[in-house]
């Protein structure tokens, strides 16, 4: 993905996701413009139902960064406000669990099967 660019001292949205009813996590780095800069700043994770907000996180940026939106998250959005000029660069996101629900469905319908195919001997 394109890196964006974030100025010192600038609160600027990263991400803005409306729910898909499933657990996601995001890992991004962050980058000083400038390699001589010491990287600093803050992340801020909103999250809410429709109806039913909840207070914002917070956690300090760092090289490597990683948000979570939960389940119940309709409407997710990830702030970052950096001490020095930086370029944000995302990884592919995940999907939390899925591959145990890809596992245990599979499951299921090996023994749906199984169960079936009984029947007819």
């Amino acid at each position: 993905m394109k890196p964006i660019h974030i100025p010192k001292g600038e609160r600027k949205r990263i991400l803005w996701k409306v729910s898909n009813s499933l657990q996601q996590s995001f890992a991004f780095t962050a980058e000083p413009a400038n390699r001589e800069d010491a990287l600093a700043g803050t992340i801020e994770v909103s999250g809410s139902s429709w109806i039913f907000t909840k207070p914002s996180t917070f956690q300090p940026l760092e090289a490597e960064n990683m948000v979570s939106k939960g389940m119940w998250d309709t409407f997710f959005s990830v702030y970052v406000e950096p001490e020095c000029d930086v370029e944000v660069t995302f990884q592919q996101p995940t999907v939390d669990n899925f591959g145990w629900l890809a596992v245990i469905g599979t499951v299921v319908v090996v023994v749906a099967i199984a169960l079936t195919v009984a029947d007819f001997f």
